[in-house]
């Protein structure tokens, strides 16, 4: 029995297609796959060989040090085959799902309480979060899209529309923060008076809100709930703010805090949602990922055995987390083994820059017409 290191696969349907498929020619059962340490169990009994060349149709590369004993794998790694490989992703669903409707909840909540304390203060506060609960529940079917696997219409999945998701609550955040300053700056110049009564209830209510909210969030992996875990962080941190505006307000009539306060978190929200907007347009923009060295990656794929020349080498990401590959590889390896031996290797190395998609181009140059970087 042993545990073989390999590439990421983009989703739990995928890894249940490759699960079916090695079970099918190898006519053994007992396959699993772990999708957070990317380890295939293959069970005793299993043609390796065939194992291999299953793999190498499906494009999914072995990684160094593939093979591991079911002594050494046995932290953590669970061989049972129950296909459970969507936990995960359904968690990011659920978890984004709550809050979308705790936030609807308390967003109703602060419109029936502003109306009963004659709060204005409160009631625009229930705008607010009520734009909160809609952007979430935005993100909630975005997240909930993007975990489908790949069809004719999205060859490549539907990863990016959780980043389009974040990129939505982003400009949300965005537009807000700048509304809110809109309206702080001229009432810190004329302060008006607050019912801290309110103020001080609502934000006890909303503090424990955002608390569990973020907490749920904070699980997560993919950069939707990241940036929801940012707005429900906000939301907290901007309640805890007022409830001690609402505790000085009962003993000093400071009302200029409130909209003091406004803009502080206006600006924090700023600094944080605007990179994080930028770089979710550049993975749209199908940029090279961050920590990704193009030159590096030449000089690697020039020497392996038998390269001459590197062509149409892309590295693009589908949502920040997992990336695409593609490269033209010139060799004078000329038999067909050598040749699969070369993607394999190539694979495995585009597998350390969290490649699960990648297609690798081998053409014949004998007489090494193409050298160095191609097109």
């Amino acid at each position: 029995m042993k545990d073989w290191k390999i590439s990421p696969l983009h989703c739990g349907d995928c890894s249940e297609d490759l699960l079916r498929k090695v079970e099918e020619a190898t006519g053994v059962t007992g396959f699993a796959y772990d999708p957070h340490t990317q380890l295939l169990h293959v069970p005793e009994g299993a043609d390796e060989q065939v194992v291999r060349a299953v793999l190498d149709a499906g494009k999914v590369a072995l990684r160094p040090r593939e093979e591991k004993t079911r002594a050494d794998a046995h932290h953590g790694h669970s061989h049972s085959h129950d296909h459970g490989h969507h936990h995960g992703e359904n968690s990011s669903v659920r978890n984004i799902a709550i809050v979308f409707a705790m936030n609807l909840l308390f967003a109703i909540a602060e419109f029936v309480f502003g109306a009963l304390l004659n709060s204005t203060a409160i009631f625009a506060d229930a705008v607010h979060d009520l734009g909160d609960a809609l952007s979430v529940g935005l993100a909630f079917f975005l997240e909930k899209k993007s975990r489908k696997h790949a069809d004719k219409k999205y060859s490549f999945g539907h990863r990016r529309f959780s980043l389009l998701g974040a990129l939505i609550t982003g400009i949300v955040l965005i537009v807000g923060s700048l509304f809110a300053l809109m309206r702080s700056v001229p009432r810190l110049l004329k302060p008006e008076a607050v019912n801290y009564d309110g103020m001080l209830v609502m934000a006890v209510l909303a503090i424990l809100l955002n608390g569990v909210s973020a907490w749920a969030l904070s699980r997560g992996h993919s950069r939707n709930e990241g940036m929801l875990n940012l707005h429900m962080l906000e939301d907290m941190v901007g309640w805890i703010g007022i409830l001690v505006i609402s505790i000085i307000l009962r003993f000093q009539p400071w009302y200029f805090l409130d909209p003091l306060m406004s803009v502080a978190i206006s600006l924090f929200i700023l600094i944080k949602a605007v990179p994080q907007v930028l770089s979710a347009i550049d993975i749209l923009m199908e940029s090279v990922p961050e920590g990704v060295d193009m030159d590096s990656l030449e000089r690697q794929l020039l020497a392996l055995p038998g390269v001459h020349g590197v062509g149409h080498l892309h590295v693009w990401s589908m949502d920040g987390e997992s990336h695409n590959f593609t490269v033209t590889l010139f060799t004078t390896l000329e038999d067909a083994a050598s040749q699969r031996k070369l993607r394999e290797e190539v694979r495995a190395l585009a597998a350390g820059l969290q490649v699960q998609c990648s297609t690798v181009e081998i053409d014949y140059d004998p007489e090494k017409f193409f050298t160095g970087m191609v097109g």
